[in-house]
């Protein structure tokens, strides 16, 4: 079993503004050329903070999802998004999947946060298995979390990282 860590807390309602601004930052940091709309990333924070729909903006959104945070001085200085999803596009068995795990740069060495988020992603999978085999108790699966960086800069580095902490099975590429 793996236990929470201290460092890393369960995001809630009030946290919402200040996940937007660390995932707006990790978006300027990490950019696929892709916008950004702000309604989608209030949504998906939303399901992480607000665990019951019926208080969130879109009371018909259903996903389930954990949000970690690392608290610095009057903002957030690190953070982990899990939610869950069918593990594969091949059936509707679910997983856990790392939505995003993101430490401020300036704050990545020395700090430790990287190694507490992905302690607490394995903390939240135990969590949701858990969750899930109280509503189906014939629930016999493995419930995988899928991790990975995604990125065009320091990618070596961040598959290091990222082999400390989970076995590579497989590779993603950006077709030009």
């Amino acid at each position: 079993m793996t236990e929470k860590p201290d460092s890393v807390r369960v995001a809630s309602r009030s946290d919402e503004e200040s996940l937007f601004s660390l995932l707006v930052a990790l978006h300027s940091d990490n950019p696929l050329g892709l916008p950004y709309r702000e309604e989608i990333v209030r949504a998906v924070i939303e399901t992480g903070t607000r665990p019951h729909p019926e208080t969130r903006t879109n009371p018909r959104d259903s996903r389930k999802m954990m949000i970690g945070v690392i608290d610095g001085v009057g903002y957030i200085e690190a953070s982990i998004g899990i939610s869950i999803e069918p593990a594969s596009w091949y059936t509707d068995v679910y997983g856990a999947r790392e939505l995003w795990l993101y430490v401020r740069p300036g704050l990545r060495k020395g700090l430790h946060h990287a190694r507490d988020l992905f302690h607490f992603g394995s903390w939240v999978r135990q969590e949701m298995l858990r969750g899930i085999r109280e509503e189906e108790p014939g629930y016999r699966y493995a419930f995988p979390l899928l991790s990975g960086p995604t990125s065009h800069d320091r990618l070596p580095e961040k598959e290091r990282l990222w082999a400390m902490y989970g076995h590579k099975i497989g590779s993603l590429y950006l077709m030009d």
